[in-house]
C-alpha cells in the first residue's frame, strides 16, 4: 500500500469519526473542495459536510482505488432513514487528489439532478439518526 493511499484511507477514517482537527495539517494551502456543481469550498466546509453526513445518515463506501497514486476514487451510498421506515438512498462518487503528500482536492458528486440534490440536502439537514 502506497503512502498516498494510506493518507487517503486515514483522511476518510478521521472524517467519518468526526476528527477533522487531526486533518488540518495534511490539507494543502490551496486545498479545494467541490460538492456537485457548487462553487469551490475550503477544508472546514468539507469537515462540516462530513460530520453532517456521518451523524444524519447511514454511509456505505467502497474500497479506495487509484491507477496513478495521485487521484483516488471511492463510490458511496448514503441512506437517510425516514419516518415511514423507508430509506432515501443516494449514490455518488468521491475523488481525492494527493500532491506532494498533501490533500489537494476533494470532489464529491452525487448521481442526482440539481433539483433532486437540493431536495436530498434538505432531507439531510432535517434528518437525525440514532444507531442503537
Amino acid at each position: 500500500m502506497s503512502d498516498n493511499l494510506k493518507l487517503v484511507n486515514f483522511i476518510i477514517k478521521e472524517l467519518i469519526k468526526n476528527n477533522s482537527h487531526k486533518l488540518e495539517f495534511i490539507a494543502s494551502v490551496d486545498f479545494a473542495y467541490y460538492l456537485n456543481s457548487e462553487p469551490k469550498q475550503n477544508f472546514a466546509q468539507l469537515a462540516k459536510r462530513a460530520a453532517m453526513v456521518q451523524w444524519n445518515t447511514i454511509l456505505i463506501t467502497s474500497k479506495v482505488t487509484s491507477t496513478d497514486d495521485t487521484h483516488f476514487y471511492q463510490d458511496f451510498e448514503i441512506q437517510i432513514p425516514t419516518d415511514n421506515r423507508e430509506n432515501s438512498m443516494v449514490y455518488g462518487h468521491t475523488e481525492f487528489v494527493v500532491i506532494r503528500g498533501l490533500l489537494s482536492k476533494v470532489t464529491i458528486k452525487h448521481f442526482l439532478s440539481k433539483q433532486d440534490f437540493d431536495e436530498f440536502n434538505n432531507r439531510l439537514k432535517a434528518s437525525s439518526v440514532a444507531l442503537l
